[in-house]
């Protein structure tokens, strides 16, 4: 359906290709009319034709002088590669293909001058929302009803697609986040040791808790004051 959709901008996208392609085979010279007098025959049209593609098409003879008689003339009749603008069409074809598809140009290796390695991490992450999600939660959903059984959904078993692997970036950043989430008693640390592909270690199991969020009343701290000082009577003596 969507192939239908788009079916306009990509069979003009295979036109300008399969168009540059004879543009460059034929010695990306511009074709024209040659103007002959007279009528020609058969034989004598065949003859001229084969002349003309022998000795003044392909890229080899590109630039070739063409010498005629019989006062013929060449007349240019279509529009340059340059005129045509070309270049930015077939870039621009990219582009509306890609949003067609709902794919980020620079997924298919088409980046521009905006795109820098400051912002890849967020197209990265915009490829996985707006792209790969929908993907991901229509095939989970067709899982989930044609594949697993009443019995599977009952006992808690359902498709999900793990994106943590697309959104692994720099170490650094990978150790950080881990290490968030384990202080924090979210994650154990096996199952951080499982995010990094490494196996299980005994006694990791279980989620650490930090000191600042142990149930309870929080513990009351005792004050040493001076005790005060005896009353003394009205007649002592200072």
């Amino acid at each position: 359906e969507t192939v239908v959709m788009a079916r306009e901008a990509i069979g003009l996208s295979m036109a300008i290709e399969e168009q540059q392609a004879g543009f460059y085979r034929n010695g990306a010279s511009v074709p024209g009319v040659l103007s002959m007098e007279g009528t020609l025959k058969d034989d004598q049209y065949k003859q001229l034709r084969g002349w003309l593609e022998q000795e003044h098409s392909g890229a080899r003879n590109s630039g070739r002088p063409m010498i005629i008689d019989r006062s013929a003339k060449w007349l240019q009749m279509s529009m340059s590669s340059v005129d045509a603008q070309t270049a930015e069409q077939r870039r621009y074809q990219v582009e509306e293909i890609c949003r067609a598809m709902r794919v980020m140009p620079i997924m298919v290796g088409h980046a521009d001058k905006t795109a820098t390695y400051a912002s890849a991490e967020q197209m990265f992450l915009a490829h996985l929302v707006h792209t790969l999600s929908p993907w991901y939660e229509r095939i989970e959903q067709e899982i989930d009803t044609f594949l697993l059984t009443d019995a599977d959904s009952a006992g808690g078993l359902y498709a999900k697609f793990i994106e943590e692997g697309l959104l692994r970036g720099a170490l650094k950043d990978t150790a950080e986040y881990l290490q968030k989430m384990t202080g924090a008693g979210i994650m154990t640390r096996n199952e951080a040791r499982a995010k990094l592909d490494m196996n299980p270690i005994d006694g990791l199991d279980d989620p650490l808790t930090p000191v600042n969020m142990v149930a309870g009343d929080p513990p009351t701290t005792e004050t040493n004051s001076p005790d005060p000082e005896p009353e003394r009577p009205d007649n002592e003596e200072v």
